[in-house]
């Protein structure tokens, strides 16, 4: 046992091994490149609070990280960096309450240590800390319930009990694959109870009566969606094999089999754990491991809603079972044993940073694209895209005060509906861009429609934004030119 001194310096450490974890993940922290999804999130966050609940319960999410980014654009204004920000705190949350001072109290540094360097150091964690998601909110929230549960189990403190309640409701209000965690975490803590400590039965029960009163104004939400899930949705029919591999996919980066390589060692630390009945450890691959089955159960007696990304929402408790297993104070691994799986873990760590900072986020051309929309397309102005029918979104949100309108819509408009839309030409600039990877019509047919209405097409510059190849063209008259 560490003293004095000594335990101070080892304590602050953990702190500077936090810290130097976050500022890794942060390399793409002020990137302007952001995907479909992130789209989604962007346009939510412009509406009003109640415009944010009825624009999720049409969708598929619960609204509490939409409500955190409509605070931000409240206070700050909108930008995809603050938008980051919100999202990256999650995780410099995760490792600096969580990994280094929560757990670190409740385990010790060993554990605090592991959490740190899985958690923080798989690809996983590099690829969701900087997109403009729910997920490291989610699993911010999921691994605080988990570590508060298990401090309720032993000391049955008002504070945990409490908290525990409160963290749960948060967590089930950012994504339904945290219900399934935290529902899987205090269902173990209730078979837990019913074993050794009856008298507590109906405190458990009566913080699930809580939780439920918490969520009440939501059911009707999650009742609707759930029909239309049922009645047909983009993620495809469920797969038992995938389903299996599902944490070897989330860890996977470009070194070749680096995910399912921890994979193997995610069941070797796991049986090591129950070998040496390291009842926490297994509590907490439990947990991961009931949310990944009630995952599968829902997809096969209702509908297909399983993806591996949704997983990342019970990371943490994951990342808690293995640390909880290699750096405890009981651990069956010798220190030579415990500082070769650091070492691993920090080779894991470059090569997920190394694929961080060579990724789309980092290399595209996306704020030259945002320089060029500020610096050229006003207010107002008419942009009209070639690009996947869904993918508009993701116009409107570089675009926010401008219309846009997508070329295969002109194309299927009456004559007198598209005359009069280029009409406007004449009164106010229109812009042209191409998505060369997913374009719908091709620019010969943007030529011949420009041509039917006297118009023609000026290339002002081509840009990469994640998976897409834009090139945007200056529409004009013929005459002007």
């Amino acid at each position: 046992m560490l003293k004095g001194g000594k335990a101070k310096w080892s304590v602050f450490g953990i702190y500077i091994l936090a810290g130097a974890v976050c500022l890794a993940l942060s390399v793409p922290l002020f990137s302007h490149s952001i995907m479909l999804d992130e789209s989604y999130s962007i346009v939510f966050a412009r509406g009003s609070l109640a415009g944010i609940v009825r624009a999720t319960a049409a969708d598929v999410h619960p609204p509490l990280y939409y409500f955190l980014l409509w605070f931000v654009r409240v206070l700050f204004g909108e930008s995809i960096v603050k938008y980051r920000i919100v999202t990256a705190l999650a995780s410099y949350l995760n490792l600096l309450w969580l990994g280094a001072t929560l757990i670190r109290r409740k385990w010790g540094n060993g554990v605090a240590v592991f959490y740190i360097l899985w958690f923080g150091l798989t690809y996983c964690t590099f690829e969701k800390s900087m997109i403009i998601r729910m997920y490291p909110l989610g699993c911010l929230l999921v691994t605080a319930v988990v570590i508060y549960l298990f401090s309720l189990y032993e000391n049955w403190q008002k504070k945990d009990y409490i908290l525990s309640i409160l963290f749960t409701i948060a967590a089930m209000y950012t994504h339904y694959f945290a219900v399934m965690a935290v529902f899987a975490a205090w269902l173990v803590l209730f078979a837990a109870v019913c074993l050794k400590k009856r008298q507590r039965v109906w405190q458990v029960l009566g913080g699930g009566a809580l939780i439920a009163l918490g969520y009440l104004p939501w059911m009707g939400v999650v009742l609707s969606q759930t029909r239309k899930v049922t009645e047909g949705y983009w993620i495809p029919s469920f797969n038992w094999s995938n389903w299996f591999k599902a944490p070897a996919l989330l860890m996977e980066s470009s070194l070749a089999g680096c995910g399912y390589a921890l994979y193997v060692l995610v069941f070797a630390i796991l049986l090591m754990a129950c070998l040496r009945r390291n009842r926490d450890a297994i509590i907490a691959g439990l947990v991961f491991a009931g949310t990944m089955l009630i995952g599968a159960l829902l997809s096969v007696c209702v509908a297909p809603i399983w993806e591996e990304r949704y997983l990342y929402v019970a990371w943490g408790v994951l990342a808690l079972a293995m640390a909880l297993t290699l750096g405890s104070r009981s651990s069956a691994f010798s220190p030579y044993a415990q500082g070769a799986a650091a070492l691993l873990l920090v080779l894991v760590g470059v090569f997920s940073f190394d694929t961080m900072y060579h990724g789309g986020l980092n290399t595209d051309t996306a704020r030259e694209w945002t320089e060029f929309l500020e610096a050229h397309v006003e207010a107002g102005d008419l942009v009209i895209a070639d690009d996947d029918r869904e993918h508009i979104l993701v116009y409107q949100a570089y675009l926010p005060d401008n219309p846009v309108v997508l070329l295969r819509n002109i194309t299927e408009m009456s004559d007198s509906d598209a005359a009069q839309l280029f009409a406007d030409a004449a009164q106010r600039p229109v812009w042209y861009a191409v998505n060369y990877v997913m374009q719908a019509e091709g620019v010969s047919v943007m030529e011949d429609v420009c041509a039917r209405y006297g118009l023609s097409m000026q290339s002002e510059g081509r840009f990469t934004i994640q998976a897409k190849d834009i090139e945007i063209f200056r529409l004009q008259s013929i005459q002007d030119r």
